[in-house]
């Protein structure tokens, strides 16, 4: 009897603890996926992980059981939030809660326009204009409140909300790529002949697209038969980077009588020289100069809002010369020592626009000048021997634009310029780029002298020394 009711307890105890066994592993283990408290940024969509339900280690299709979430989250508002998952599964409820941060950790958007600034090669300027906004998750537009810093080769524009969140946008600045150069032909691609006279051709040079020479070999193929009439061709050639440059001149060999009366070729020089610059009409002036591809010679005084413009001078191709810092006699010409620190603080300006020191210059007055007499006698005999010897160049000139006497006139300064081009083999030509009328006539002096074969050129220190008698 005893053995048979201990044979049933065990058995009972036995079919107990299976059961009990049973509905512990039966029961569902539920999780969250990803941690139980999460931020998420302000204005920004809220996207909910979700739960994993798992029976025995396995995990349960979500089609056998069902979740419902009580939320209460506002990402449009900053706070913490609570959401509930309510999980049905066999008949049963399960809970299990997530907290979810809405924080403002993000700085502002910056949006541009482009994403780099393109600088022209030779000019150097931008060729499109910055433009942002600044959009703050939390404060809205922000504009107003981006700074912006040109660095030598970028934009840096940064902006904080008012969170101390901060963002930072860099845009490079590049230079356009530099294009092939080509030949350049000195004078005008068609010349007008009159046989049997001489014809010395003008040649050519090979130039970058912002006109300035390059150091390459330009080769020369005539067929020009001066005693012959006839058209014939001027073929020149050059290499650069195994590309092949060609250029043609056409020359017409006719009759004296049939020379086109403004197609009379000549084989002068002209330098353009403007001193008392940079001013107010001197960026018009340095644009018309691209228009003709000419070069010329700036003789420049220190004016402090337009000193930018030396340094564009150079860029374009042109030469750059000291004139004076002050371009007060009384206070030059009282001594050497005066006259050097003048000539060494305008020096310094040429140098910081231009990366170089001017080795050209032009005495204010001219070399020939006696107004000095007033304030040292003999001070030009002593500034031009000792500038000289130091290793400056300086240039007086052969012709006058008169657009310092008087009231000049566009019309005056044309024709004596003009003048001073026919009778001049190196017509070295004083004008002064402060003149609204010198400007005026350059359009009509750059168009005939490039229509008329004259050859342009800038001042260096192996020009001809057009220089004046000293009188003092």
């Amino acid at each position: 009897m005893k053995k048979g009711i201990l044979i049933g307890s065990i058995g009972l105890l036995v079919l107990l603890v299976g059961i009990i066994s049973y509905v512990i592993l039966s029961k569902p283990s539920i999780a969250l996926v990803g941690d139980k408290v999460i931020k998420t940024e302000l204005k920004h969509e809220y996207e909910d992980k979700g739960i994993s339900l798992k029976v025995n280690g396995k995990e349960i299709n979500k089609d056998s059981y069902k979740v419902e979430i009580d939320s209460n989250i506002n990402t449009e508002v900053l706070g913490t939030y609570k959401e509930t998952y309510n999980i049905t599964y066999k008949h049963k409820v399960y809970k299990i809660d997530r907290t979810v941060r809405v924080v403002d950790e993000e700085g502002p958007v910056i949006t541009t326009n482009f994403e780099k600034i393109e600088t022209e090669f030779c000019t150097g300027k931008e060729k499109d204009k910055l433009t942002f906004t600044a959009i703050d998750n939390g404060d809205g537009d922000v504009t107003e409140q981006v700074t912006i810093e040109k660095q030598e080769d970028s934009y840096l524009l940064s902006v904080s909300d008012s969170k101390g969140n901060k963002t930072i946008k860099q845009i490079p600045i590049v230079k356009e790529e530099e294009p092939t150069p080509s030949i350049k032909m000195n004078g005008t691609p068609t010349v007008y002949v009159a046989v049997n006279s001489n014809y010395a051709d003008q040649g050519a040079y090979v130039a970058d697209v912002c006109g300035n020479k390059k150091e390459l070999e330009v080769k020369t193929d005539s067929t020009v038969n001066a005693s012959k009439i006839g058209e014939y061709k001027v073929e020149y050639s050059a290499t650069y980077s195994d590309q092949e440059l060609k250029a043609t001149r056409i020359v017409k060999v006719v009759k004296k009588s049939d020379v086109p009366s403004n197609k009379i070729t000549s084989n002068k020089i002209v330098y353009l020289t403007f001193d008392d610059g940079p001013g107010a009409h001197t960026e018009r002036l340095l644009n018309l100069l691209d228009k003709y591809n000419v070069k010329a010679t700036f003789f420049v005084v220190n004016n402090s809002k337009y000193n930018y413009l030396i340094g564009e001078e150079a860029r374009r191709g042109h030469a750059v010369g000291v004139h004076s810092y002050t371009h007060n006699y009384k206070t030059i010409y009282t001594s050497v020592d005066a006259y050097k620190d003048d000539f060494n603080k305008m020096n310094n300006i040429i140098e910081q626009q231009t990366g170089s020191r001017a080795k050209i210059f032009r005495f204010p007055g001219g070399a020939s000048n006696t107004v000095s007499k007033k304030y040292k006698k003999g001070i030009m005999t002593e500034l031009t021997k000792l500038m000289t010897s130091e290793g400056y160049y300086y240039f007086d000139w052969n012709v006058s634009s008169g657009d310092a006497d008087g009231n000049p006139t566009k019309e005056k300064t044309v024709k004596n310029v003009i003048n001073g081009m026919r009778t001049h083999s190196n017509a070295v030509i004083l004008m002064h780029d402060i003149h609204k009328s010198t400007v005026d006539a350059m359009e009509e002096i750059l168009k005939y002298g490039t229509e008329n074969g004259f050859t342009f050129k800038v001042l260096d220190v192996d020009s001809p020394k057009v220089r004046h008698r000293v009188n003092n």
